[in-house]
C-alpha cells in the first residue's frame, strides 16, 4: 500500500534525518578543525623556542632529587677534577698512573651510585665500586664507549696497590676519563639539559631580538643619514671667499679639512644662498654655528633667513638676534626656490651646517 498523504515513510525519515545530520556536522567539524590548526601550530612554535614544558619537566625532577643523590654527583665531580689534575705526561711513573686510575674508578663509582640513588632513594651504597647496569651499558654503547666499559669491569675491584702492579696504558686512562665524563653526565643529565635549554632560549630568542634591536637602529641611523644627506644637497653660493680658509666645494657641507663649509671674506651684510631647485614648501630651517675658535659663534649674528622665488625679491622669514650653538627655526609654510641666510653687519660669516625642511 501506498503511504497516505501527510505521511513520511519510516526509511526515507530516517535517512533524511541521518543524511541532513552528516551534512550540517561534517562542516562544523571542518571549521573547528581550521580554527584549532593555526593555534595549535603556533603553540609549537613558542614551545620550540621556549621549551616551557621540558623545562618545568626537568623542574620537576630535579626538585625531586634527594641531597643523597647530589651527594654522590658532587663526589663524582671532586674525584673526577682530581684525577684530571693528577694525570700524568705520557709515560709517567706507574704509581702516579695508579693513584689516577684509582681516582677515575672511584668518580665511575660515585657517578653510578648517583643513579642508583635517583632511580631508589633507598639503594645501599656498595662497599665495592658499582657495576654498570644495562640500561646505562646501552647508553654508553650509543657513545662508543664499549671498550671504556670493559677497561672499567677489568680493573673495577682492584685497589691502587693491585693498580699499581698492572701495566696501564696512556690509553686506557684515557678510556676511564671519558667513562667517568660519560657516566657523571648521566646523572647530571636533569641539570645539564635545564642548562640547555637556558642556552638555547639565549640563542633561539634573546639573540634574534638583540640582532633585529641592532638592525632597527641600524636602519634607523641610515634613514637618519639619508635624510641628512637629503637635507644639506641643495648647491650653495656664498656671497664672497676667504682666501684663507678653505672649506668645502658646493653642494658638500662636510669636508675633513674644517669645521665650518663656508666662510666669506670680513664684508658688509655677508651672505650664503641655496638653490632648491624647484619651488618647494620650507617650514624650518636648523643652523650650526662655527664654534671651534674664540669669537666665531658672535660672528653670524644678527643672522636671517629669507626665501625668494626667483632669486631677486627676497622675504625675511626667520630672524636670529642672540648668539647661539644650534639655531633652530620655525615659521610658517613659505614657498621658496631659493633661500639665503645673510648676516646683518660688517663680518665673517661661516656656519658648520645648514639643514632645510
Amino acid at each position: 500500500m501506498s503511504p497516505e498523504v501527510g505521511e513520511s515513510h519510516p526509511m526515507t525519515n530516517e535517512v533524511g534525518q541521518d543524511s541532513t545530520n552528516e551534512g550540517t556536522q561534517a562542516p562544523a567539524e571542518a571549521a573547528a578543525g581550521a580554527h584549532t590548526e593555526t593555534p595549535a601550530r603556533t603553540w609549537s612554535l613558542v614551545d620550540w623556542l621556549w621549551q616551557g614544558q621540558k623545562a618545568r619537566e626537568l623542574k620537576r625532577e630535579l626538585s625531586q632529587r634527594s641531597p643523597r643523590t647530589e651527594n654522590f654527583v658532587l663526589r663524582a665531580n671532586a674525584t673526577l677534577t682530581a684525577a684530571r689534575n693528577l694525570k700524568p705526561e705520557e709515560g709517567g711513573e706507574k704509581g702516579a698512573i695508579a693513584i689516577v686510575a684509582s681516582l677515575y674508578l672511584d668518580a665511575v663509582h660515585w657517578a653510578l651510585e648517583a643513579l642508583s640513588a635517583s632511580e631508589s632513594e633507598s639503594s645501599p651504597v656498595e662497599s665495592s665500586r658499582r657495576s654498570i647496569g644495562e640500561a646505562l651499558r646501552v647508553r654508553l654503547a650509543q657513545k662508543n664507549l664499549e671498550s671504556a666499559v670493559l677497561t672499567y669491569e677489568k680493573l673495577q675491584n682492584l685497589d691502587t696497590t693491585a693498580l699499581w702492579e698492572t701495566e696501564l696504558s696512556s690509553r686506557e686512562v684515557e678510556q676511564l676519563d671519558q667513562l667517568a665524563q660519560a657516566t657523571l653526565d648521566d646523572a647530571e643529565r636533569p641539570s645539564r639539559e635545564l642548562d640547555n635549554i637556558w642556552f638555547a632560549r639565549l640563542v633561539r630568542v634573546v639573540v634574534p631580538l638583540v640582532l633585529l634591536t641592532a638592525g632597527a637602529l641600524a636602519g634607523g641611523a641610515a634613514i637618519q643619514r639619508a635624510q641628512l644627506l637629503a637635507e644639506t644637497q641643495f648647491p650653495w653660493e656664498a656671497s664672497s671667499k676667504f682666501p684663507a680658509e678653505k672649506g668645502c666645494e658646493s653642494p658638500h657641507q662636510e669636508c675633513a679639512e674644517t669645521r665650518f663649509f663656508f666662510c666669506t671674506d670680513n664684508e658688509n651684510r655677508p651672505w650664503i644662498r641655496f638653490d632648491l631647485g624647484k619651488t618647494r614648501s620650507v617650514s624650518r630651517v636648523t643652523v650650526k654655528n662655527r664654534t671651534d675658535c674664540a669669537g666665531c659663534a658672535e660672528r653670524a649674528v644678527p643672522l636671517v633667513i629669507e626665501v625668494s622665488e626667483d632669486g631677486e625679491n627676497w622675504k625675511e622669514i626667520a630672524r636670529q638676534a642672540e648668539t647661539f650653538e644650534e639655531w633652530k627655526a620655525k615659521f610658517p609654510p613659505a614657498q621658496a626656490r631659493w633661500l639665503r641666510l645673510r648676516a646683518e653687519k660688517r663680518t665673517f660669516l661661516h656656519l658648520q651646517q645648514v639643514r632645510i625642511h
